[in-house]
């Protein structure tokens, strides 16, 4: 029995293309601020001008990508991991207790990938560089739309290091 056309007659999936995808850049949805990438060697928020980056996304609905551009990710010692957060908050000062995780993805050769215990899921890809990932991401949780957007990372292992960009954007088609 055929399953759908990318599946073969002996059942295997058929060869094809990864998709392509735009995410058109804007430095106003920039979390670095602008074109230059960010270094990362700790943990702590994307930043311009040493302060944490804040996205106003307006009181409506955001659905569209969160992308993110890596130009290099040490993995050289194989314990390495990295992990990047999209948070929301409906307070500008991002206040304790008003902030919601709305989407996160984890990167290195160690990381076993975020799951829930009991799921065999493997390592996520060690890809080093010129990997850019398209992320969907609403702004919408529980019932709750947040205006106010701020990306994290946690870097840990055997002296990590990362030089990341990444932004929002509806148009990643």
């Amino acid at each position: 029995m055929a399953l759908g056309p990318w599946i073969g007659n002996n059942g295997a999936p058929m060869p094809f293309n990864a998709p392509t995808k735009v995410g058109t850049f804007d430095a106003q949805t920039c979390f670095t601020g602008g074109v230059t990438p960010q270094t990362f060697t700790a943990s702590g928020y994307f930043t311009s001008g040493g302060q944490p980056t804040q996205l106003d996304v307006g009181p409506g609905l955001f659905d569209g990508y969160w992308v993110i551009d890596w130009v290099s990710r040490k993995q050289s010692a194989g314990t390495e991991e990295y992990t990047v957060y999209i948070l929301g908050s409906n307070d500008p000062a991002f206040g304790a207790g008003n902030v919601e995780m709305l989407s996160v993805q984890d990167y290195g050769a160690s990381r076993t990938a975020l799951a829930p215990s009991g799921v065999p899921i493997g390592a996520s890809p060690a890809v080093t560089s010129g990997e850019t990932d398209y992320i969907p991401l609403l702004n919408f949780r529980s019932g709750i739309v947040y205006r106010y957007i701020r990306s994290w990372i946690d870097v840990n292992g055997t002296a990590p290091s990362a030089t990341v960009n990444g932004w929002l954007t509806y148009d990643a088609g």
